[in-house]
């Protein structure tokens, strides 16, 4: 797992070209999102809508100017709450834990204006409190694509992107609108 990570580095700092120069952006970021999310399929039925905060963080080398940038990211949402929509139910709520990690191509909007419109795709994991279907587990792996628009302030990132996911078979699927912001450095 190391040698892939550090091959994927080295690939997204080679895309970034010669040493930081003054139109640079911030090239890594951390902050803070907060997110909406629809269940969908049969978990729907008994969890629907939901509300999740979290930690992210990438890395993702760009100019002003530059049309197109590979980068990295991960996130973590570690508080989340899911009301139950039957009343039958013996608990009452949904609580998750979701990792992710993907790949992000990020496309210039503005030559003069940090402004981008950015595709991202990778693997999560998904752990529930309770056992939750298709397959009555508390653990799901696999994988989710997106699409965000994304703006600096200086050096704060702001962003809202539509998530779908998991992509696997006989996994609960989702679609999650998320709202980050951070702060980058160079």
């Amino acid at each position: 797992m190391y040698r892939v990570a550090a091959a994927a580095l080295a690939i997204i700092a080679s895309l970034a070209g010669p040493a930081a120069a003054e139109d640079d952006l911030p090239a890594g970021k951390v902050g803070l999102f907060g997110a909406v999310r629809q269940n969908l399929g049969e978990l729907s039925e008994t969890y629907g809508v939901g509300w999740m905060i979290g930690f992210d963080a990438h890395y993702q080398p760009t100019r002003i100017g530059q049309r197109l940038a590979l980068g990295i990211a991960w996130s973590t949402a570690l508080f989340t709450r899911f009301g139950a929509d039957d009343a039958s139910l013996p608990e009452t709520s949904l609580n998750v834990i979701e990792m992710s990690l993907g790949l992000r191509l990020r496309h210039s909007l503005s030559d003069a204006v940090p402004r981008f419109l950015v595709a991202t795709g990778g693997g999560a994991l998904l752990r529930t409190s309770v056992p939750v279907p298709p397959r009555d587990d508390r653990l799901y792996l696999g994988g989710y694509a997106g699409l965000a628009y994304e703006q600096y302030l200086g050096t704060w990132l702001l962003s809202l992107e539509a998530r779908y996911g998991l992509l696997a078979p006989d996994t609960p699927r989702s679609v999650t609108v998320i709202f980050g912001m951070g702060w980058g450095s160079r």
